[in-house]
């Protein structure tokens, strides 16, 4: 692995750089869902409840993490695909131990 003059891993600041795009466009998406609420707002009394927006905000996160997901698992370098894969894999298999401890305790 190439080091930088700085002695961060060149491939951990690229991981960063597209890691901040992917971020900086999640909430340009999500400002973009708020626009026409307030734009609404201006003529009439529109009242958007918290459940509401708690919602909208877990759906948009949601679909952002998948995102970032498909994102490094389908990144050029292969070191990234390889540990993404191990850490979705781990986490499903604690969830899996979760459900079946639970389910015959």
């Amino acid at each position: 692995m190439p080091w930088s003059p700085s002695g961060v891993p060149i491939l951990l600041r690229r991981l960063w750089t597209r890691l901040r795009t992917l971020a900086t466009v999640g909430i340009g998406i999500a400002l973009c869902s708020w626009v026409p609420v307030a734009m609404a707002g201006e003529g009439e009394d529109m009242e958007v409840s918290p459940v509401n927006t708690s919602i909208s905000v877990m759906l948009l996160g949601s679909i952002g993490f998948q995102m970032l997901l498909f994102y490094l698992v389908n990144w050029s370098d292969r070191d990234i695909k390889r540990y993404s894969w191990q850490v979705i894999s781990q986490t499903i298999s604690i969830f899996c131990a979760v459900l079946l401890f639970q389910a015959f305790n």
